[in-house]
Order: C-alpha cells, then sequence, then structure tokens
C-alpha cells in the first residue's frame, strides 16, 4: 500500500509539472483533485518564490512579495477550489488567513482575508509548457486583472499587484510547485524546510482582520 500511494503522489507531481490541458474543463479536474494540498509558487520573470510573511501593519500587513530563494511556511499555500475547481483561493501557511487582492490598496496581494469573499478568488489559466514545467497566470476575479510581480522601478519592488490584462510576459507567469516530504507526498508541510511531517499550521490564525 506504500509502494501504491508513493507512485498516486508521483503521478500528481508529474501532471502538475508537465500537464498538458486540452480544455478549461482538463485544468478544472485537475485543481479540484488538489484541493487542500500545499504548493509554493515560483515566478517565471525572476526565479524567486513567493512569500507571505506574516509582518507589517495595516495595508502592509502580510503583502505576498516574488522574492524568496527557498522555501519556507513563508511560501507555502493551501490550495482550495469551488465545487467545479473554475476558480481557486490560496489560503498562507505563514498566518493561516487567504489571499486578497486588495481593492482599497492599488490591488497589492496581502494575506488578510479570514473568509472566501470575491477578494479572494483567481482563476488559474494555463500558460504552456516548456523545459522547466508549466507555468499558469493568476486572474483576480475582483479586479478583472492578472496578477503581475512587480519586478521594474515600481516602488514597492517584487510585490503582487492584480493589474495586468494583455498581453502577458513572464511577470505575470507562475510554476506550482508542489510541497512534498522525504516520501514524495504531496502536500504534506509544516516545518521552516522543504520536507516535513503531518499537514498542520504551526500555531491557530489570528483573530480576523478588518480590510484596511
Amino acid at each position: 500500500m506504500a509502494v501504491l500511494a508513493a507512485l498516486f503522489s508521483l503521478a500528481i507531481w508529474i501532471q502538475w509539472q508537465w500537464p498538458a490541458p486540452a480544455s478549461a474543463s482538463t485544468l478544472s479536474d485537475q485543481l479540484a483533485k488538489s484541493a487542500g494540498q500545499k504548493w509554493a509558487l515560483l515566478n517565471v520573470g525572476n526565479g524567486k518564490y513567493v512569500s507571505a510573511p506574516d509582518t507589517g501593519s495595516g495595508g502592509d500587513y502580510a503583502k505576498l512579495y516574488a522574492n524568496a530563494t527557498s522555501i519556507t511556511a513563508s511560501e507555502r499555500f493551501t490550495l482550495h477550489t469551488d465545487d467545479k475547481g473554475t476558480q481557486i483561493s490560496l489560503r498562507a501557511e505563514s498566518n493561516g488567513l487567504f489571499v486578497s487582492a486588495d481593492a482599497n490598496n492599488s490591488q497589492k496581494l496581502r494575506a488578510q482575508g479570514d473568509h472566501i469573499g470575491s477578494w479572494e478568488g483567481f482563476e488559474l489559466r494555463y500558460q504552456g509548457t516548456d523545459t522547466s514545467g508549466a507555468s499558469y497566470a493568476l486572474h483576480s476575479v475582483s479586479a478583472d486583472a492578472y496578477i503581475a510581480a512587480e519586478l521594474g522601478t515600481y516602488p514597492d519592488h517584487e510585490v503582487l499587484r492584480a493589474r495586468t490584462t494583455t498581453p502577458l510576459g513572464s511577470w505575470e507567469k507562475f510554476r506550482l510547485v508542489p510541497v512534498t516530504d522525504s516520501s514524495s507526498h504531496v502536500g504534506a508541510a509544516a516545518t521552516t524546510t522543504r520536507t516535513g511531517g503531518p499537514c498542520r499550521l504551526r500555531r491557530p490564525p489570528p483573530p480576523p482582520r478588518s480590510r484596511s
């Protein structure tokens, strides 16, 4: 049984690294099957992981940046989907809150939602596969724009914002990196390294925060 479980987890990992969805419904099926698993997001533009540090205050609290070179608790996100897998939400392991496109803060992404509302809804859109694997774009439902890592002269360097319409470049493309344990079980995470034990938060989520 252990061997079969390991092979099943490896198959899921391969499916996400080198998929070739024939249709939107195929991708929806993949998303639905991956709900509840933990992933890291790697920005194609600078090759860095998306981080949601549990730091800052007010509008600066828990902003997402594509600035990490390794995966820790701040770079882990649990994938949540609606009943058909057409829309996703991401819950940050660093503070237990959902990633929001903050309409009150230049559409910057922050891990600050205590529930899934329109700000926390995203569509994952397949952008093709190259020798490094598949890439995806995150489309914000509330902002009707794609998420970009600000890698240019924008003052808040490497912050993630919902601001791009078309065309999409490397700043708007992300790779889904499965967080695995030593037995290649997809979704296992909770320690500060890439390998770890059971899937649980390191501490209870903080009280709900108002949208500010």
